[in-house]
């Protein structure tokens, strides 16, 4: 297991994948700038403490077919993806319409060159809500598991772009 302390720097941890097919797992930690990332069965890595302002980053060196795995909270959780200069993916936890929630780290993902081609954003319990905006990023899907709501239902926001847009959706429970 290696562990990385930042020391609260708003620094970019940037992991890389391997030439071959990639499953990374990222799971947010207890802190906003902290948590657990797992590419296949390599050694895991925790980091702490790279700054609230601090970001990370995955990219690859290569493989038809890699996939970030993003996990969620057992809290009512948001996920937000867009593609500006880089793809970015915000998280937000324990959510509360009154009082906000807790913002942690962006994570980035290249938009060109060595791509990461699917994204899986997992939430567990709560009522969660994912907004996806139109990206071509991800040629391998966005799945959006929601989990189980806790006493209403999570959501799912698909936006579209100004251009015609193929939207597959596939609805599973």
């Amino acid at each position: 297991h290696l562990t990385i302390n930042g020391q609260g720097g708003d620094d970019t941890l940037t992991v890389q994948g391997t030439a071959a097919n990639d499953i990374t797992t990222y799971t947010p930690g207890s802190t906003v700038d902290g948590g657990l990332v797992q590419v296949n069965s390599l050694l895991p890595l925790t980091f702490t403490n790279i700054g609230a302002g601090g970001t990370l980053s995955f990219t690859d060196q290569g493989g038809a077919f890699n996939k970030l795995v993003y996990n969620g909270t057992d809290t009512n959780d948001n996920f937000g993806v867009s593609v500006v200069i880089q793809g970015v993916i915000s998280f937000q936890e324990s959510v509360n319409s009154l009082l906000g929630g807790t913002n942690h780290v962006n994570v980035t993902v290249p938009t060109t060159g060595n791509l990461i081609q699917a994204l899986t954003l997992n939430t567990f319990d709560g009522e969660d809500s994912f907004v996806i905006n139109s990206s071509t990023l991800f040629t391998g899907g966005i799945a959006a598991n929601g989990g189980n709501p806790s006493g209403g239902s999570d959501r799912v926001t698909l936006n579209g772009s100004a251009a015609a847009d193929l939207i597959n959706l596939t609805l599973s429970k």
